[in-house]
């Protein structure tokens, strides 16, 4: 099995970041880098390597992320055989404060699911992100860390080739000018980013058409990924449950707790970094 990880990065400070079994690209000539990696996905695919069976895009920042090293992702791939799509998601802790990607994409980036739907609609996909279904590890990926076979690509590049379309016109849609709003968040950022990191755990949950592999952190990864005391806590008092109530598809269970948990969460991470800086 032969798998192809590109590592991006768009400044000679960004190389120091960079692991050596990747293959690493330098995107300063990005016709659009308020869109992040979202154009460097179509030469990606165009250009298709012969003889790879996997391929993956991550950005300089997936090891402070992550915190894997690609032998890791690599290891676990070629244990686990057979499957369309591999997650690493840099977040595990998410799901013990938010139901799904797009719950917790609204906490941070007001308007996200809004836009969205619009996005969804104008796309004519049977996608929600309104009463978008439980992430569990199984379907939870942010950033865009996944690699996957040249059949989950094919779908995954036929959206955000419609999305291109559409994002060509957008000054002269009302609906589609929500994607360009500015948010909140370390840098100035359009909420286009934001939503499309999205678009993969939803094709995931909301298809169910793709076999999934996804590394699973033990707690203490989990609790050392946490990025601030809050996340920490919440981790060590309902890990448990939450994991318990996901395994017996009880999401009931999981809205109502995480529904309280979210807000407190987000508004402790606000005052948190007043004071202290973001890490990625």
């Amino acid at each position: 099995m032969t798998i192809k990880i590109y590592q991006t990065y768009y400044d000679e400070r960004h190389l120091a970041s960079l692991d050596p079994q990747c293959f690493w690209l330098d995107v300063r000539s990005n016709p659009n880098p308020e869109y992040y990696e979202f154009p460097i996905y179509f030469n990606l695919y165009d250009q298709w390597p012969a003889g790879v069976n996997l391929m993956g895009l991550f950005s300089w920042k997936f090891f402070s992320k992550c915190k894997l090293p690609i032998s890791d992702v690599l290891n676990f791939i070629n244990k686990n055989p057979g499957n369309d799509i591999y997650l690493f998601n840099p977040f595990p802790q998410n799901k013990y404060f938010s139901f799904n990607v797009w719950d917790q994409g609204e906490l941070s980036h007001p308007g996200l699911i809004n836009a969205a739907d619009t996005l969804f609609k104008k796309l004519n996909l049977n996608y929600t992100a309104h009463n978008a279904p439980r992430n569990t590890d199984a379907s939870l990926v942010y950033c865009n860390y996944w690699v996957a076979n040249r059949n989950f690509w094919k779908e995954f590049i036929g959206i955000a080739r419609k999305i291109s379309d559409l994002l060509d016109g957008y000054e002269n849609n009302d609906a589609l000018k929500l994607l360009h709003h500015s948010v909140h968040h370390s840098k100035p950022s359009l909420m286009f980013p934001f939503v499309f990191e999205r678009i993969v755990s939803t094709i995931i949950s909301q298809s169910e058409k793709y076999k999934v592999a996804h590394f699973e952190f033990t707690s203490k990864m989990i609790h050392d990924r946490c990025i601030t005391p809050m996340e920490r806590l919440i981790v060590d008092l309902v890990k448990d449950y939450i994991d318990c109530s996901d395994n017996d598809s009880d999401f009931d269970k999981v809205k109502n707790i995480v529904s309280i948990l979210g807000p407190v969460n987000k508004e402790y991470g606000d005052m948190y970094f007043k004071n202290h800086p973001f890490p990625f």
